[in-house]
């Protein structure tokens, strides 16, 4: 698909062709789009229970600190020793599930990447205003949360 494009953009620039439409077909790189999509979409699942969890998880930590904080108080040396190791705990939990969240949200990143570039591939295969029109099509898409019909822009154009 890229040297696809690479060639169609050669020559659209050699005989000075302004806007050009196409209809591709590169099945490995629309099944492609369609598994990025649909890794997307688990990631979306993901990244909302992780963010949950891990609110949740600072709200109990914050509880703790306060507790412990009331025990420093009223001198309970014991139940400061107590809050203090489940604060180290939960603290630790804590930070595990911000890796974790963070690693998610790498992942998702890096898929977003890959499909920016098959979008760009896409593009090079048209001229002028329709590669235009295709890329922010897609990226509309994206954002709006349309992503099967990213492969039929792909295929098809706008």
């Amino acid at each position: 698909m890229e040297t696809a494009g690479n060639i169609i953009q050669s020559l659209c620039d050699y005989f000075v062709i302004e806007s050009l439409e196409a209809h591709a077909e590169f099945p490995d790189k629309f099944s492609e789009v369609e598994e990025i999509c649909n890794e997307l979409d688990s990631m979306y699942d993901v990244r909302d229970r992780l963010t949950t969890d891990l609110t949740e998880k600072q709200s109990l930590l914050m509880e703790v600190v306060v507790r412990a904080e009331d025990a420093i108080v009223i001198d309970d040396l014991d139940l400061v020793r107590k809050y203090y190791t489940r604060l180290r705990n939960m603290d630790r939990s804590v930070r595990q599930a911000f890796q974790l969240r963070a690693n998610n949200h790498e992942r998702f990143v890096e898929a977003l990447r890959r499909l920016h570039k098959i979008i760009e591939q896409a593009a090079k295969l048209r001229c002028g205003e329709p590669s235009r029109k295709i890329v922010s099509a897609c990226r509309e898409a994206i954002a709006d949360d349309y992503k099967s019909i990213l492969a039929k822009y792909l295929k098809f154009g706008v």
